[in-house]
């Protein structure tokens, strides 16, 4: 394998995991001051997830970046493949490491958060949250993770774990850079490092669909088959799915994909008189969830209730506008 002159790498005894997703148990969390919108689910967007067994050191006198692009914003978090290293057992490191998002290396930073030592595990390999405040980002430009610390060298450095093939790229759309303190700040990367990506996730943040409308028959008989129509947009355009419990104790299940904005049919009948009240809501393929709608329907126990349902279901047909003050009303 070639070498970076001037970067230290961190050769850890321990096989190469090939694991996509690492264990929940083994993410230690280290949360800034971020704030997800109600019902928002974080998604990884970019990655290189291979959890490689070397690493370079950062400290004092070494700083490492990885560049990528997002395809989603805003960016809400990031996750690095990563361990603690001291080079003698009775130091004692006090140093945080410092995790920044730049648009250009040598810039300023858009979000940022320090982690103290003690969040980061002793020579133990660990995927590392670092929570820091969301930002919005440009779809399909590069960003840059940096990493940096004050640990003086002698004493130690923060390993950023990575991935390196002679030929093939474990990930296209960015690359490690590193800065040494005697290039006076100058980030720098080799003809090579197209192929050495380090360990990382990051994470966007996508809404839920609008609660559904719901529209059908308000009234009927038992026995008999009634259609309802469901239907909603996604604040992201997102494909989704839909789901109904009908008031008697059965479901439709998830019923989709479906594009945003497409009304979707669903038949139902009731076996007894009495009032049922339809629930409905919708997913996107991320998991995010609306909120519940709902319409109450009524079989009934005799022949006058159904007229006069009937009755006021034509007029809320041939008027709707007077169906959604009452809804807005009643809610």
């Amino acid at each position: 394998m070639k070498k970076i002159i001037g970067i230290l790498i961190c050769m850890m005894f321990i096989g190469t995991s090939f694991s996509i997703m690492p264990n929940i148990t083994n993410i230690v969390k280290a949360s800034g001051s971020t704030l997800y919108s109600d019902g928002g689910v974080p998604i990884v967007d970019q990655a290189q997830p291979i959890e490689g067994s070397s690493a370079n050191g950062i400290n004092a006198n070494l700083s490492h970046a990885q560049s990528f692009k997002p395809s989603f914003s805003p960016l809400i978090k990031v996750e690095l493949y990563m361990n603690l290293y001291k080079n003698e057992p009775g130091y004692v490191i006090t140093e945080p490491i410092k995790v920044s998002i730049r648009k250009n290396l040598s810039g300023e930073d858009l979000s940022s958060i320090s982690v103290p030592s003690n969040n980061i595990s002793l020579q133990i390999n660990r995927w590392i949250e670092f929570d820091f405040p969301d930002i919005d980002v440009q779809l399909g430009q590069t960003y840059y993770i940096v990493c940096t610390s004050n640990i003086p060298e002698y004493m130690g450095s923060y390993c950023w774990h990575l991935m390196y093939n002679d030929s093939f790229d474990y990930y296209n759309r960015g690359m490690m850079w590193y800065s040494n303190i005697g290039d006076a700040g100058k980030w720098s990367n080799l003809e090579w490092t197209r192929y050495v990506d380090f360990c990382f996730k990051t994470y966007s943040l996508r809404e839920p669909p609008n609660p559904p409308t719901i529209q059908g028959p308000l009234s009927g008989k038992p026995d008999q088959i009634y259609t309802y129509k469901i239907v909603t947009l996604d604040p992201e355009n997102d494909e989704m799915y839909y789901f109904i419990e009908w008031g008697d104790g059965t479901d439709s299940g998830w019923l989709g994909l479906y594009p945003s904005g497409k009304e979707i049919s669903a038949n139902q009948s009731w076996k007894e008189k009495g009032t049922y009240l339809i629930k409905g809501k919708a997913k996107d393929i991320y998991g995010a969830e609306s909120d519940w709608s709902t319409l109450e329907v009524t079989m009934p126990k005799n022949k006058i209730n159904y007229q006069f349902n009937i009755l006021f279901e034509r007029f809320f047909q041939r008027f709707p506008f007077f169906e959604k003050i009452l809804k807005q009303y009643y809610n």
